[in-house]
């Protein structure tokens, strides 16, 4: 349960505890006995009218509870690190970053206690990230990584040149964000999850940029020439946005990739939307009588 944000279904939760419970000795409850056992005093069973049956915490103390009994059991606790899913291992980055900057209470989440377990969730992140991932779970990771950038009293995140990036480095958030970059940046990672849209690409890339600047030297992505030259056949607004997010961090390649016949279509196209934008402002109401700024009137 733990490894899940929000309501997870009953096949997600299945799924996590066999491969928690799979290597057992003695072999434990098989998942079905183990939910009846547990239902109305730790689990409840939800239907929403989707139809879709979610497992969720009878109240929220209890998964406290269970953070409670990890930070107190080195064993499980490693266990738990070493096949924490992408969501589980975005809430302990995020964890680790809540810790640094004294967010959260101490009962309310869990984090690697020494080098050995840092260790156990890198090999886990590299083990996790070489496999197929949701859009969402990669940013999930990725997010979570963002937080451990070095912030202010007043929260606002440091500029690289405000940090020194090679202390940066040695810290355990400067480990974190080096395993984070490194496994999203490379060829693998674009070849395992192909069925990603380009506007997906493009949100996780902004984040991933936003990291990798911490870096030194900041890394490339190694799979961005194949993401380039497609952008022919996509969608001419998901193409610009892409290829302006690339143009500030890897101006060659747009340059070696973007044809001039493109870059005209697509100044055609920006043209053509500033044209509709403008019509539809001109559509909106102007006079007194038509629009009622008094939030009484309604």
């Amino acid at each position: 349960m733990l490894d899940f944000d929000a309501r997870p279904s009953i096949r997600q939760v299945q799924r996590g505890y066999d491969l928690r419970c799979k290597e057992l000795d003695p072999p434990q409850l098989d998942f079905d006995n183990c939910v009846k056992r547990l239902e109305h005093s730790f689990l409840q069973m939800i239907t929403p009218y989707s139809g879709f049956e979610f497992i969720d915490f009878q109240h929220p103390m209890l998964r406290d509870m269970l953070l409670s009994q990890l930070r107190e059991d080195e064993v499980a606790r490693r266990r738990y690190i070493q096949l924490a899913s992408p969501v589980g291992l975005s809430n302990l980055i995020g964890s680790m970053a809540s810790s640094l900057r004294e967010e959260k209470e101490d009962n309310h989440v869990l984090l690697p206690k020494n080098e050995e377990e840092l260790l156990i969730l890198l090999e886990r992140l590299a083990e996790v990230s070489s496999g197929v991932l949701l859009p969402s779970e990669w940013h999930a990771i990725l997010s979570a990584t963002e937080r451990l950038i070095p912030r202010d009293s007043s929260k606002r995140k440091l500029a690289p040149t405000e940090i020194d990036l090679h202390s940066f480095a040695k810290s355990w958030a400067g480990k974190v964000v080096e395993a984070v970059v490194q496994a999203f940046k490379c060829k693998e990672t674009f070849e395992r999850n192909q069925q990603y849209e380009l506007k997906e690409w493009t949100v996780l890339l902004e984040v991933f940029y936003d990291l990798a600047i911490y870096m030194v030297p900041p890394p490339c992505p190694e799979y961005l020439p194949s993401l380039v030259k497609d952008l022919e056949s996509v969608d001419p607004g998901d193409g610009i946005a892409f290829a302006n997010l690339i143009q500030n961090s890897e101006p060659l390649i747009i340059k070696q990739s973007l044809p001039q016949r493109l870059l005209i279509e697509w100044d055609h196209y920006i043209r053509n939307k500033l044209v509709e934008l403008i019509v539809t402002g001109e559509g909106l109401p102007t006079s007194e009588e038509e629009y009622y700024p008094d939030v009484e009137y309604y």
